[in-house]
């Protein structure tokens, strides 16, 4: 049997905290509320995704040498993604982000600390894009540097694999412009692909 493709998923890894308060929001006071921990990154979420499909995915991204770092790295384990280019950096701060809802639901606030995606430097993702064979799928997201993202563009001329990218949001979409052209990309507005709907291999 043919064994499933193997995608690698190139970008963030983040630990999501949520809180839902209980009661009217009193603004610039403490609200009770009720808390939850999971973890997110559009790149770690589609590696999650593929995994659970049966498909073997990889995840290049970082995340720092603290408790929610490995809690992550323990997670991505339970699901079978290979994570090998997850690399653990000491005396940084895993990435974060906390959404505050009312009782209805709404957001109130949010906030993120995603400083870490900084250090995904086109260094960073070198070897994992040197392991890759011809026509296999490379995911990126738009929270990576856009000098890496220029290092994709620059590798999928010279291994041959096909790439798709997130734009993850339209303030982030500048990034991507250099893996724009040649790649399968998703509006951060729509479920159809965006401007780049062109596979990597003219298709």
């Amino acid at each position: 049997m043919t064994p499933p493709p193997h995608v690698t998923c190139i970008g963030g890894a983040v630990v999501d905290r949520s809180y839902r308060i209980g009661g009217p929001v009193a603004l610039g006071s403490s609200n009770p509320a009720t808390g939850a921990t999971s973890f997110g990154g559009v790149a770690r979420n589609v590696a999650e995704n593929l995994s659970r499909l049966g498909t073997r995915a990889a995840l290049v991204s970082v995340v720092g040498d603290d408790v929610p770092g490995r809690a992550l790295l323990a997670d991505l384990d339970r699901l079978g993604v290979d994570r090998w280019a997850v690399r653990p950096l000491a005396g940084q701060t895993t990435a974060t982000s906390a959404a505050v809802r009312g009782p209805d639901g709404e957001l109130v606030v949010g906030a993120s600390d995603l400083r870490a995606f900084d250090e995904i430097t086109p260094d960073r993702v070198a070897e994992p894009l040197s392991r890759l064979d011809p026509g296999t799928w490379v995911f990126a997201d738009a929270t990576l540097p856009s000098a890496t993202h220029t290092r994709l563009a620059t590798a999928r001329r010279t291994r041959g694999f096909r790439l798709a990218v997130d734009t993850v949001s339209a303030s982030k979409a500048p990034a991507c412009r250099p893996t724009s052209a040649p790649s399968t990309c998703s509006s951060p507005t729509s479920r159809r692909p965006g401007p780049c709907s062109r596979t990597a291999d003219g298709a």
